[in-house]
């Protein structure tokens, strides 16, 4: 049950929550009647623990939040309550005014805007501030005041006019349903803190807050006798913004651990939270096997952010049962291309597992391959062998009897060819002899005219996630996305538009911040942008779609726009653009 304490300025409006609440059992309500100063003091007599949250109107709402620490929520007026008040006193022959707190005042004065009423609105700060308006507009020839129950009740005492701003039932609903959705967060929050606290102040997982400099913000108790883990923490800081993966393993004053690491800003700072639990050191399989379900994978989840050509291949691929070899530099997204053939696939009722091939001890491969009660014997399964280039000789020739023997399961593989060629890595030379599908990922340096689209995606994402309200980036910033290597590929290329919407507080981002940010990363080089010169000595079809990509940039990929100008049919265009990607 929620605990309300009511603030009414006036006698009538605490009779109408009373009413209101008669037939709501999930509030307990006290309503009192008192405002500004004199509602404040009433609140300050009541022990904070008996209520949950307080509710109250304009000035009485705003002193109130100064002397309570229990959440208060402000009786918003609707634009019905304001505009009905100023439709009342059109017809009054004096001059009128209205002199409000800022909860009223500033919706006043645009409703008078939209009317294109002539009635001036004076906002107030302080009661002496309100004595002082009062007098002058009396002196002014003004005769009547519309406003809350002080402004009134002030007026009044003045010899003037007054019609007093009320709230209606809709208002006062509406501040009762917001009461009952705070009550609610923060119970859950409360829940969330508790679970918190037991967790960081037992078991076996350290955590770490620091700030960019590699300062102790917070630690658990648990870590304070970590001393080489805590080193660790403070001097990874130092290379921490150039590492693509978040999530790795370390030995560290001879523990194994699985680490972990984020980052945010709070007013420009940076502050990273790692997590670091120590791993088992006998090959357990926790940390090689992990099952997903349908669940835990949208179907969207990375065809959103794939260009058309390769988003089809997808869909298609999904739906056969033949092993299929992801190909593709760090950085390209081959995890998420497996979840995607995953939960776009029929066999997406049952487990997805996910063997991790970095991770797997020969003792896990033993057991894996010859126990009656291995995966690999299942049917309908979808099994995903991660960083496949690990795989031995034998162990792909193992796994590959299974997959002649067994054709009831859906194989995926992911090699990662950063510095390989295929026949560098046993698992290609052995999917070339089995008759695989490959699904070969581009680099991003390969997909330049995509990258606008990419940043409008990535931006909205982050705008969602991080409640901004980034419009997007300016056209030479743009370009110099463009004109960068990436050699962390998507991965990369998502945390820095992530970290340019963090850092950014006007509504575009800059080519400068761009360019600021991307010096940072050190590998990565930067090379002409879009709107520069053409390389002419490579062949003609890429010379073309060259000319192409560079007209899409600059026409802000309208590509009816571009066929237009270069005399081509969409059609045209589409094969040009189609043709590049299957050679990539």
């Amino acid at each position: 049950m929620c605990r309300i304490l009511a603030i009414a300025p006036y006698e009538s409006m605490r009779n109408l929550i009373v009413n209101l609440c008669a037939d709501r059992p999930e509030i307990q309500l006290t309503a009192l009647v008192g405002d500004l100063e004199e509602g404040a003091k009433l609140v300050q007599t009541i022990p904070s623990e008996d209520y949950d949250i307080i509710i109250s109107r304009g000035g009485t709402a705003e002193i109130i939040r100064t002397v309570t620490s229990i959440p208060v929520i402000d009786i918003s007026l609707s634009s019905y309550d304001v505009l009905s008040t100023i439709r009342l006193v059109e017809n009054y022959p004096g001059k009128s005014a209205i002199v409000a707190y800022p909860s009223i005042s500033k919706m006043a004065r645009l409703i008078c805007g939209v009317l294109q009423s002539d009635i001036p609105v004076y906002t107030l700060d302080s009661a002496q501030h309100l004595h002082g308006l009062i007098q002058s507009l009396n002196a002014q020839g003004f005769s009547l005041i519309i406003g809350d129950a002080v402004t009134t009740a002030y007026a009044q005492r003045c010899s003037l006019d007054a019609v007093l701003i009320t709230s209606g039932i809709e208002s006062l609903e509406s501040t009762l349903n917001e009461a009952l959705y705070i009550y609610e967060l923060l119970s859950v929050q409360g829940a969330k803190e508790g679970l918190l606290r037991k967790i960081t102040q037992g078991g076996n997982t350290y955590y770490a807050i620091l700030d960019s400099k590699g300062n102790s913000c917070w630690e658990n108790a648990a870590l304070k006798e970590k001393h080489k883990l805590r080193q660790f923490f403070k001097n990874f800081i130092t290379t921490v913004s150039a590492l693509e993966n978040r999530d790795f393993s370390r030995k560290i004053g001879g523990e194994q651990y699985a680490i972990s690491y984020e980052y945010s800003y709070i007013h420009n700072e940076k502050y990273y939270l790692f997590t670091a639990q120590p791993l088992q050191t006998d090959g357990g399989e926790s940390q090689i096997l992990t099952v997903y379900t349908a669940n835990d994978i949208s179907p969207h989840y990375f065809t959103n952010y794939a260009n058309s050509f390769l988003r089809s291949e997808i869909e298609q691929y999904a739906l056969v049962n033949i092993p299929i070899l992801i190909i593709g530099e760090s950085g390209t997204s081959k995890n998420k291309v497996a979840n995607a053939l995953y939960s776009n696939s029929p066999y997406k009722e049952w487990p997805l597992y996910v063997v991790n091939c970095a991770r797997a001890t020969p003792k896990f491969w033993q057991s894996f391959t010859n126990q009656p009660n291995s995966v690999l014997f299942s049917q309908r399964m979808t099994i995903f062998f991660q960083n496949a280039e690990c795989l031995s000789e034998s162990q792909c020739s193992a796994l590959l009897r299974h997959i002649r023997t067994n054709s009831g399961n859906k194989y995926l593989f992911s090699v990662v060819t950063d510095g390989k060629t295929a026949d560098d890595i046993p698992i290609c030379r052995y999917a070339t002899q089995e008759e695989f599908v490959y699904l070969c990922l581009p680099p991003l340096r390969d997909r330049i005219h995509e990258i606008p689209a990419l940043a409008t995606l990535y931006t909205s994402e982050f705008n969602t996630q991080l409640t901004k309200q980034v419009i997007g980036f300016l056209p030479e910033a743009l370009d110099v996305l463009m004109g960068y290597s990436w050699p962390g590929n998507l991965n990369q290329f998502r945390r820095i538009v992530k970290e340019l919407i963090l850092q950014t507080a006007g509504p575009y981002i800059t080519a400068d911040m761009v360019r600021n940010l991307l010096r940072q990363e050190g590998a990565g080089t930067f090379s002409a942008s879009p709107a520069e010169s053409i390389n002419i000595d490579q062949p003609l079809d890429d010379i073309i779609y060259d000319v192409v990509c560079r007209q899409l940039a600059q026409s802000k990929q309208n590509q009816t726009k571009v066929a237009e100008k270069l005399g081509i049919s969409r059609t045209t265009l589409w094969r040009i653009l189609q043709r590049k990607r299957k050679d990539s």
